[in-house]
């Protein structure tokens, strides 16, 4: 059996994807710029440098984590984090 295919006539943007394009092309333009600000702020850090980084930033989140488990299994600690 054939099916048949309505078309559908073309418009233009809507109000309310225009305004869409306008946010996201400003959302665009600032990540660009942010993203060659901290390009040249680290652009001396050796390979060494961004290891231990690394490393520090995953060992403080796998602790924040661990801690917040702990605390929910046991029903201790303070609320620190309030989420």
């Amino acid at each position: 059996m054939k099916t048949i295919e309505k078309s559908v006539p073309e418009k233009g943007p809507g109000p309310m994807q225009s305004i869409r394009k306008v946010i996201a092309g400003n959302v665009n333009k600032k990540a660009k710029y942010f993203a060659v600000y901290l390009k040249n702020k680290t652009a001396h850090y050796s390979p060494r440098t961004w290891k231990v980084l690394l490393a520090a930033f995953l060992l403080l989140g796998s602790a924040i984590c661990i801690y917040i488990m702990f605390s929910a299994l046991t029903g201790t600690g303070n609320h620190f984090f309030n989420f």
